[in-house]
């Protein structure tokens, strides 16, 4: 809806901001490397993260409701495969 912006942090947590004032909606702890990519879903209740590690490039899709995720990372992708749209 283009009122959210997500950012992602060495400190491992990754913020979402309202884009209209600047205030920050939700923080959310992770385990993750510095999260270079976002992606919200169209109605923004989800948000998918991307990172890159010894794996490969790795994602998470975070509901930004409750800050749950699904219990797993899409991971292995590995240098030069294709990007995919998870919404």
């Amino acid at each position: 809806d283009g009122l959210k912006l997500a950012s992602g942090s060495c400190d491992e947590s990754v913020r979402v901001w309202d884009a209209r004032n600047g205030d920050v909606l939700r923080v959310l702890e992770t385990d993750l490397a510095l999260v270079r990519r976002f992606h919200f879903s169209s109605d923004s209740s989800k948000l998918t993260c991307a990172w890159a590690n010894q794996n490969g490039i790795c994602s998470r899709v975070v509901d930004l409701r409750t800050g749950d995720h699904p219990g797993f990372d899409v991971e292995k992708h590995g240098c030069g495969s294709t990007e995919k749209r998870l919404f």
